[in-house]
């Protein structure tokens, strides 16, 4: 929840691999709100609502861009 919270509160780009009908599903985006049981993620194209408890990875977007 910690690194929810900061991506959040400072509004970075985030990927996010969670579980969606029995399939891992990776987007990227920000967080536009953040709850107890749910965050909406913001991206360019749409806004998704993914449950906390389906959360498998949260990485931040630009360290994995600076690496390749």
């Amino acid at each position: 929840m910690l690194l929810l919270n900061q991506a959040y509160t400072n509004k970075l780009t985030v990927n996010f691999n969670y579980v969606e009908n029995e399939k891992i599903k990776i987007i990227t985006g920000s967080i536009n709100q953040v709850s107890m049981e749910e965050i909406s993620i913001r991206t360019k194209e749409n806004y998704y609502l993914v449950k906390v408890d389906d959360l498998i990875n949260i990485s931040l977007a630009e360290a994995i861009d600076s690496e390749n």
